[in-house]
C-alpha cells in the first residue's frame, strides 16, 4: 500500500510541475469570494502607472502633488508639530474641488503612535485635474504620503 501511495503522489507532483513549467501561474478570483485590489492599470484604453508621493510640509500654502487627473489609492498624514491652529485639507483640482479630507480642526500631534489619517481604499478615488494639499494657520510640521495612479 505504501508503494502505491508514493507512486500516486509522484504522479500528482509530476503533473503539477508540468502544468507550471513555463513559470506562469494563473490565479482566478471567483465572484463569490472577491479579493480587494486597489489598483487601476487602464482607463479608457490608456495605461496608468503607480506613482508615489511623500512631502514634509512646514508652510501654510497650497502644495500641488500633480496637475493631471489621477486615481488615489492611499493617503497617510502624520503631524509631528501642531503649530498654532495648523490645518490641512486634501482635494482635487476640479472647478469646484471635491474635498477628500476636509479642514475640520487644527492638527494635533498623535500621542498613540499612529498617524492622524491613514486611508486605503479597495477602489482608487478619482481626482479630477490633480491633487492639492492645502495647509493653513501658523505652520507646524506635517508629513504626507500618497499613492496614486496616473
Amino acid at each position: 500500500m505504501t508503494k502505491r501511495l508514493i507512486f500516486a503522489l509522484t504522479i500528482i507532483l509530476a503533473a503539477a510541475a508540468a502544468m507550471f513549467a513555463d513559470g506562469n501561474v494563473n490565479v482566478v478570483n471567483p465572484t463569490s469570494r472577491p479579493v480587494p485590489v486597489n489598483v487601476v492599470t487602464r482607463v479608457a484604453g490608456a495605461s496608468l502607472a503607480e506613482q508615489f508621493y511623500a512631502a514634509h510640509i512646514t508652510t501654510a500654502a497650497t502644495t500641488t502633488v500633480t496637475s493631471t487627473t489621477c486615481y488615489v489609492s492611499t493617503v497617510v498624514i502624520s503631524c509631528s508639530n501642531a503649530g498654532t491652529t495648523y490645518t490641512i485639507r486634501v482635494q482635487d483640482k476640479s472647478g469646484t474641488p471635491k474635498i477628500l479630507i476636509p479642514t475640520t480642526a487644527a492638527l494635533t500631534v498623535p500621542t498613540t503612535g499612529v498617524p492622524n489619517v491613514s486611508l486605503l481604499w479597495d477602489e482608487p478615488i478619482l481626482f479630477t485635474g490633480g491633487i492639492d494639499i492645502i495647509t493653513a494657520g501658523t505652520p507646524g510640521v506635517v508629513d504626507v504620503w500618497l499613492t496614486y495612479w496616473q
